[in-house]
């Protein structure tokens, strides 16, 4: 192993998510919105809002300890829209 750096990690996987978004080349009907902060901070303030906002995609890599996670996924749920795909990243 070398020596491992949290803030170049979240630098470059930032990075590689941005990238690969841009690559998508998705239309431009489709609006996207990535929203950076504690998962259980943004996730209870997009719950909280008026009119409340529903996503067909959400993808969340926040708190990996079991309470977090089904923290986050309760509230992830709470803004899901019907047929919507929820992704965690909970390793």
């Amino acid at each position: 192993g070398g020596t491992w750096s949290v803030s170049e990690d979240i630098d470059s996987l930032e990075g590689r998510f941005d990238h690969n978004i841009a690559a998508a080349l998705l239309p431009k009907s489709i609006s996207f919105a990535k929203i950076k902060g504690p998962s259980h901070k943004s996730l209870a303030r997009l719950v909280a809002q008026t009119p409340r906002a529903f996503f067909d995609l959400i993808y969340v890599d926040g708190d990996h300890s079991p309470q977090g996670v089904m923290s986050d996924v309760v509230m992830a749920m709470h803004l899901l829209a019907p047929g919507g795909i929820l992704i965690m990243d909970a390793a």
